[in-house]
């Protein structure tokens, strides 16, 4: 089946066309009918002007004198013109009004056609904008998808923490991590950023948003490098904590603090700047080396659809 006949399309010009071919009908029924009357009416006419004619000349031949009868029959032609024009002046007057009651009505029935026609384009008006927004949104949407299938997807991992170690006046702890692009296309203007966060003075520190502001500003990482898909960068960096982010357990010294690995880069995708990080949380340890245990609250995150 049409689609045309299923969504209703057929049957709108259908009854559309059977509106003009009725009101074709009435206007060709109601002409030949005016035609017919017109003839029949001047036929009648005709026929009583002669039927008159005849009668006038009859009486002149009664007549006792040739003069009175020659006189009779020259004044009846005047009268019978002037009784005709009277005639055909009415049957005009009468017809011009019911050709204005056909044209009135044919008026009528024109107007309920060219509603019909108008609902019709407007309501496909408003599917054809609808069915735009649809292929739109598709677009859009098959647009994402073929992008995040071939864009960069950066995922920073932790390989180790630890040891820790005093060096002059500070006390510095040893991360050990990797950033892989699981993706198929290049991750460029790479930098990462890694900053520790004490859990004892609630420092407001502790969310995406802020780091994820802190790690484009400074760019500790640079902003040049590339990492291309199944590419891995290792990352060794000792960070600096203070002696307020120990506390103290009995005779050691018990580490307690957040750690933030930030990574942000570049994709095919235009004008946008990509997020990803990796929290750890290390509390109740007075000496973290390669292998020692540690809680990972997020994974990774991507703030893909974020704009510069």
């Amino acid at each position: 089946m049409s689609s045309r006949i299923r969504d209703g399309t057929f049957a709108t010009w259908l009854i559309i066309a059977i509106g003009l071919s009725l009101i074709a009908l009435v206007a060709f029924t109601v002409a030949s009918s005016k035609g017919y009357q017109r003839a029949y009416q001047q036929n009648e006419a005709e026929n009583a002007s002669y039927a008159q004619r005849e009668g006038h000349y009859r009486s002149c031949l009664m007549l006792p004198s040739v003069e009175q009868a020659r006189e009779c029959a020259e004044n009846a032609p005047e009268a019978d013109r002037a009784e005709r024009r009277a005639e055909e002046d009415l049957n005009a007057q009468r017809e011009m009004a019911d050709w204005a009651e056909g044209v009135l009505w044919a008026t009528l029935a024109s107007v309920g056609v060219t509603a019909v026609g108008i609902v019709f384009v407007w309501r496909s008006l408003n599917a054809n904008t609808a069915a735009v927004d649809q292929a739109r949104r598709a677009n859009d949407i098959a647009d994402q998808h073929s992008r995040a299938d071939l864009r960069a997807w950066l995922i920073v991992k932790i390989n180790s923490i630890g040891p820790i170690f005093r060096e002059s006046d500070n006390i510095f702890v040893s991360v050990d991590a990797s950033i892989e692009n699981t993706g198929r296309s290049p991750a460029t203007d790479l930098c990462f950023y890694i900053d520790i966060v004490s859990l004892f003075n609630n420092d407001p520190k502790l969310g995406p948003r802020w780091f994820d502001g802190a790690t484009t500003s400074r760019r500790t990482g640079g902003g040049n490098d590339a990492l291309g898909p199944n590419e891995v960068r290792s990352i060794r960096v000792d960070c600096v904590v203070h002696e307020k982010d120990f506390a103290s357990a009995g005779e050691f010294l018990s580490l307690k603090y957040k750690m933030f690995i930030g990574v942000v880069y570049r994709t095919i995708i235009p004008n946008h700047e990509c997020f990803t990080f990796k929290v750890l949380a290390i509390q109740g340890s007075t000496s973290i080396e390669n292998g020692d245990p540690f809680h990972v609250e997020a994974r990774w995150w991507d703030m893909a659809s974020k704009m510069r």
